[in-house]
């Protein structure tokens, strides 16, 4: 069993450790020998001998192999306690080994009776809550010069289109990779694209028995830093993206599907009777609604339910006064329907911008949302995260996402 690390929260510390087991390596991945010996051209904290990933679409799972020389003391110091992150709810991890390779001598410490499971919360100061845990081994006696070498299994059990999937995978940036691996696996039935950061990225395919396969591999990868002043839209570092999601639009559809609106809404009406009864002018009940939602309400993201892709009904909202990005938007959507205005939730990347369009379709590349609404025969945008910003109901500034998903 693993460790209690607090004595509150028992039952979701229980729900998380039933999640996390040791077991074999998979039967459908191969193998992938790495170079001991591999040393990087550049001076660095780490450097990886090997980063493989290895993915079946039709089981779910996914599977890491990865192995780090600590070239330093501040590397011995940062991953000498290693950690995964998992979300319990619909993630089983299967772990396969955990070992330290010191010149001819391996050592095993794969020892989960001796493990951590811990919910942290890590991003509690930004006001978010995820609901993830860490599991956590503190390893004994690390020194420079040892090879850190662990392999998992992943089995995920996707809450929104689970009947499709899409994968991402990127080398880590600035650093050499002595040998880099990713495949998937998938029935021919299925609708798969591909998508790289290059032309020296293509997949070795294979078929066999209604089942594709393809690979990508690589060795003396070596990692430059990017460039200075790189906008922070350009991945700048390899990257392999896979899915099979057809279009946008069974996004865009599947998203606003989870998005319901509830037929007693009477918080809703009341606040914007009592904004009608007080402001004649149109353009100052927008006004009004706007200043509600985006000064009114504190930002808080509790992110539990379907990976954060759901947001608390409006008039729950309304009530308790704070929410994240799209319960406030979803929140002042309503309201300014209500005015019979037109108005829905947008879809953003706040990092990756215009390089969105170039992707292939995938719900996990949006991290944030905002409000579009057209009233007086013009349109415009509403970041509802944004406090005390002033400029009326068309003048308000908003960043140039560039493009959205409405």
């Amino acid at each position: 069993m693993l460790n209690e690390a607090t004595s509150g929260g028992a039952d979701n510390i229980a729900t998380a450790k039933n999640q996390i087991r040791t077991g074999p390596v998979p039967g459908w991945t191969i193998e992938s020998p790495f170079d001991l010996q591999f040393k990087s051209e550049h001076e660095a904290s780490i450097t990886y001998l090997l980063s493989d990933t290895q993915i079946h679409a039709e089981r779910r799972e996914t599977f890491i192999h990865n192995a780090v020389r600590l070239e330093t003391m501040e590397a011995v110091q940062h991953l000498s306690q290693w950690r995964l992150q998992f979300e319990p709810k619909n993630q089983l991890i299967t772990l396969h080994s955990l070992k330290v390779r010191r010149g001819e001598f391996e050592i095993d410490h794969l020892h989960i009776d001796k493990a951590h499971c811990l919910q942290r919360e890590e991003g509690l100061e930004r006001f978010i809550i995820h609901g993830w845990f860490t599991f956590l081994m503190i390893l004994e006696d690390i020194r420079p010069g040892d090879i850190l070498d662990f392999s998992y299994t992943i089995e995920t059990q996707p809450r929104l289109l689970p009947e499709h999937g899409g994968y991402f995978f990127s080398l880590p940036q600035g650093l050499s990779v002595g040998k880099y691996h990713f495949s998937l696996r998938f029935n021919n039935s299925r609708q798969m694209k591909w998508k790289s950061s290059g032309n020296d990225l293509k997949p070795v395919e294979s078929c066999e028995n209604e089942e594709t396969f393809w690979e990508w591999s690589g060795e003396k990868y070596v990692g430059l830093k990017p460039e200075a002043n790189t906008p922070s839209w350009h991945i700048s570092h390899p990257w392999i993206q896979v899915s099979d999601f057809p279009d946008w639009q069974t996004i865009a559809v599947a998203i606003s599907n989870t998005w319901a609106v509830e037929d007693n809404d009477e918080i809703i009406t009341e606040i914007v009777k009592e904004v009608q009864s007080k402001e004649p002018d149109l353009s100052a009940r927008i006004e009004k609604l706007i200043q509600l939602v985006q000064d009114e309400c504190r930002y808080l993201s509790v992110n539990l339910e379907l990976g954060g892709y759901v947001p608390t009904p409006p008039t729950v909202v309304a009530r308790r006064r704070y929410g994240d990005c799209k319960d406030l938007s979803f929140l002042l959507v309503n309201l300014l329907r209500k005015l019979e205005i037109q108005a829905r939730p947008v879809l953003v990347n706040a990092f990756l911008k215009r390089t969105v369009g170039g992707l292939l379709p995938m719900p996990s590349l949006f991290n944030h949302v905002v409000v579009e609404f057209e009233a007086d025969g013009k349109k415009r945008w509403i970041d509802t995260t944004v406090k005390e910003q002033g400029g009326g109901p068309f003048n308000r500034l908003i960043q140039n996402y560039e493009l959205g998903l409405p």
